[in-house]
């Protein structure tokens, strides 16, 4: 069985390049999480590709519209609920 070398001969990877992972772990979320709500909100996913400027364009107002809903949710005042029993 062969072990991996990092840097300089030693066996474990730093703590920082360790941070470095998670943190570019984190963003590559986000980046799904958001073109998963655009599949199911804004039909992303929905288009059959025939050209590349009408591709272009179907993408760019998906995301627009994405962008609307989401700016919409931001500005709406959060909603108290009232579970208590009177």
């Amino acid at each position: 069985m062969r072990t991996m070398r990092f840097r300089h001969g030693s066996r474990r990877p730093s703590a920082a390049w360790c941070g470095a992972l998670v943190k570019i772990a984190g963003i590559r979320w986000a980046g799904e999480e958001s073109f998963q709500a655009a599949k199911g909100q804004v039909g992303l996913d929905h288009y059959q590709v025939r050209g590349w400027t009408a591709w272009q364009r179907h993408i760019t107002l998906a995301m627009l519209a994405l962008a609307l809903l989401t700016a919409n949710a931001a500005a709406q005042p959060p909603r108290v609920t009232d579970d208590r029993i009177p």
